[in-house]
């Protein structure tokens, strides 16, 4: 079984659907996620009353500062390179 993404609207179902009293297996098969990640989200809730904050996913976005800038521009314009192939 593939596990979707967690989301906002899932975590907030899943502590909707906790305190009703509804089983971990139940509502990971209906959100698509592992019954750990129902129980991490439900720990989360219990113990900071908040919902489980989510990670941003990817490479972090580094900013170059001017004199960088000016290196790429300068490489690119001596040596004539992109993606290409030969």
């Amino acid at each position: 079984m593939g596990y979707g993404r967690l989301t906002e609207r899932k975590i907030r179902y899943i502590v909707r659907h906790k305190q009703r009293g509804k089983s971990n297996r139940e509502i990971a098969f209906e959100m698509r996620v592992s019954i750990s990640t129902v129980k991490r989200v439900w720990s989360y809730w219990l113990t900071h009353k908040e919902y489980l904050p989510i990670k941003r996913r990817g490479r972090k976005v580094k900013e170059l500062s001017e004199k960088e800038k000016e290196i790429i521009k300068e490489a690119k314009a001596k040596y004539k390179l992109g993606a290409r192939r030969t």
